[in-house]
């Protein structure tokens, strides 16, 4: 591809990055199902359980729980879609909430047995389907794009504020304009 600019750079980088989460969306249904959750449910869990592969905005003490906005945060994901996931999750009993007696609306996460069994059922089939994605590519390669991603999302984490702070300034200036 012969790029013109930085910008038809991001452009291309950023619709071939749907098109990935596409195909992982695709292939994590499949995957989810075999512990009977949706793609969300599983990827919840697995960050209430502590996955060391999820990155996180803020560093957490290990085992500490979390809390529903702190998923939402690391997720780039709004708090009530977080909120009826783990609601799912706790009708499932596959996570408890423990309410901080000093603010009861902070209820920290954690897991169950029963939602670590349901990870481990999902595992095997997790680990050949990754397998298979990452089979023929050299691991210095991966690395070097998963460095690249982790830096970006933590420029993404910092600059988050900002960039949603422009987008309701153009939707409100956008709204305007159609009175």
């Amino acid at each position: 591809m012969n790029f013109k600019s930085k910008s038809s750079i991001g452009e291309a980088l950023i619709l071939t990055l749907f098109d990935i989460a596409n195909y992982l969306t695709k292939n994590s249904e499949i995957i989810a199902l075999e512990g009977e959750l949706t793609v969300q449910q599983w990827l919840v869990l697995m960050q209430i359980a502590d996955s060391s592969h999820f990155p996180q905005p803020r560093p957490r003490p290990a085992g500490a729980g979390m809390h529903a906005s702190e998923i939402a945060d690391a997720r780039g994901v709004s708090r009530p879609a977080v909120s009826a996931v783990v609601t799912t999750l706790l009708r499932k009993g596959l996570v408890r909430q423990r309410e901080n007696p000093d603010d009861r609306r902070h209820k920290t996460l954690k897991i169950t047995v029963k939602g670590r069994r349901a990870l481990e059922q999902i595992e095997p089939l997790r680990q050949k389907v990754n397998a298979a994605f990452f089979d023929d590519i050299p691991a210095d390669e991966m690395k070097q794009v998963h460095r690249f991603l982790q830096d970006w999302l933590t420029r993404l984490w910092h600059q988050d504020d900002t960039a949603t702070a422009t987008a309701a300034t153009v939707n409100e200036k956008q709204a305007e304009k159609t009175k």
